[in-house]
């Protein structure tokens, strides 16, 4: 004998609400994720690619100094959390929020050198900053569905 249970969670907020507060959501996630792929673009476009190509010395955008390859991270790292924030998936921009956090953190702590580049606080700050609104609005923004389940036992 099969029995059957229906299980239904209630709906906090109408549909029309909660898709306005994850649009909102997803745009202001969106607008701090392009801050570091506008400076890695912003770097890129600085080094002399003529003669050196990715041995190029270092350039200084918004107090950063960059190296080639640290430009194309940063814009790698911009995209990618472009991307988790324009998705409708929370769990993409918890993921990269809580890795823009954990760069930031190793980048204070660490006081890294790359490629003759000493890695300064204010980087630290820009993915810690943009790691926490992208992880933020991925704690703020929910499912946009009720579910009803059915259960057969």
């Amino acid at each position: 004998m099969t029995r059957r249970i229906q299980v239904e969670q209630p709906v906090v907020a109408d549909d029309n609400t909660i898709d306005t507060v994850n649009i909102i959501g997803r745009f202001i996630a969106l607008v701090a994720a392009a801050v570091p792929t506008i400076i890695g673009l912003i770097a890129l476009t600085q080094f002399d690619w003529t003669g050196t190509g990715f041995d190029s010395p270092a350039v200084n955008v918004a107090g950063m100094s960059f190296r080639p390859w640290l430009a194309i991270g940063t814009l790698i790292l911009g995209v990618l959390a472009m991307a988790a924030a324009s998705s409708w998936d929370r769990e993409s921009r918890l993921f990269i929020g809580a890795l823009f956090v954990a760069i930031g953190v190793v980048l204070f702590v660490a006081n890294p050198i790359v490629e003759g580049v000493v890695l300064t606080n204010r980087m630290a700050w820009m993915f810690v900053l943009v790691g926490a609104v992208v992880g933020l609005i991925g704690l703020l923004t929910g499912r946009s569905w009720a579910s009803r389940r059915t259960i057969y036992s």
